[in-house]
């Protein structure tokens, strides 16, 4: 009997397993740590939502290492690995702080539309509780951007580079963005995924989870800090307008960088119509959902009643 070999029907089937085996870490990761932390309060009986999230987030980590241990590599993600000029780290960085007046703005904007109408909105949940704090920063700065490397970095972005640089840098923003779980917050991730992306491949990892702990940092720094709203917009009014300069001259730069990692065009049908991706973006935006408060004006006590949009 004479075998036929199609290539593209063995590239859908390599694909199909790679994604779903990439939504299956995310999800699965988004459920344990969801899980845990409800039972971690139901037990402590008070929310510490510091010391929970690190707790849960330390669990789903393990859920990750036993789906990936026999993979679970980091050095090999990228194809070219150096040390990052010191100007290119902060002109990162400085790109990832300018980019985030454009979504504040726009969660302001939203916020004011839905006050006009006579209610209150609020995308994400406030976490300033007293107990845990210190937990919960540290969380911030350091744990979470850590582990969400391993995930979208290290375990996504990784798998996914089999099938094209540029295919890879797109779908795993796409995911990090969705990770957020909040409207405002997706947009903002997705362009801090392609960022993040593109210095794993150009330079490490390492240097990418250096630059989110970073960003984390400096915008945890002006809440913590509780500094003056003209002295806020005034310092991400000058980061995006050097971002901006950046921006224009590294163009070319970026863009020929793109043009050598084209992907075949039928990898974005496989993955965008692949069922677990499909259910991983639909939890997501349930998420993003259940994050959403939309309460009448009426009901909002006076201290709650500020407009006020949590960006990451």
């Amino acid at each position: 009997m004479r075998s036929i070999a199609n290539p593209e029907v063995i590239e859908r089937k390599a694909m199909r397993t790679d994604i779903r085996a990439v939504a299956i870490a995310l999800i699965g990761y988004l459920i344990i740590t969801s899980f845990v932390s409800i039972i971690l309060v139901f037990i402590a009986g008070v929310i510490m939502h510091g010391i929970v999230y690190a707790c849960a987030s330390f669990v789903g980590l393990g859920f990750i290492w036993f789906c990936f241990k026999s993979d679970f590599y980091l050095g090999d993600i990228l194809y070219v690995q150096r040390a990052i000029p010191r100007k290119v780290f902060v002109n990162a960085l400085v790109c990832v702080i300018g980019i985030q007046p454009v979504f504040l703005l726009a969660g302001r904007g939203v916020e004011l539309g839905f006050h006009k109408a006579g209610y209150q909105i609020t995308f994400g949940t406030a976490l300033t509780q007293s107990q845990g704090l210190i937990f919960l920063l540290l969380n911030s700065i350091l744990l979470a951007p850590l582990i969400e490397e391993v995930l979208f970095r290290g375990v996504a972005l990784r798998i996914l580079s089999r099938y094209g640089r540029n295919f890879a840098i797109l779908t795993s923003a796409i995911l990090f963005g969705l990770y957020s779980t909040s409207f405002i917050q997706i947009f903002h991730g997705f362009v801090l995924g392609l960022l993040l992306a593109y210095i794993t491949f150009r330079y490490s990892i390492k240097w990418a989870a250096a630059l989110h702990c970073s960003h984390n940092l400096i915008w945890e720094l002006t809440g913590v800090l509780t500094l003056p709203w003209y002295f806020v917009y005034g310092f991400l009014a000058i980061f995006f307008v050097w971002g901006i300069i950046i921006s224009f001259r590294k163009f070319r730069k970026v863009r020929r960088f793109a043009d050598k990692g084209r992907s075949a065009q039928n990898v974005y049908k496989y993955f965008f119509t692949a069922p677990a991706i499909l259910i991983y973006i639909a939890i997501a935006l349930m998420l993003a959902y259940m994050e959403t408060n939309i309460i009448p004006l009426d009901q909002v006590h006076p201290v709650d009643s500020p407009l006020t949009t949590p960006l990451v």
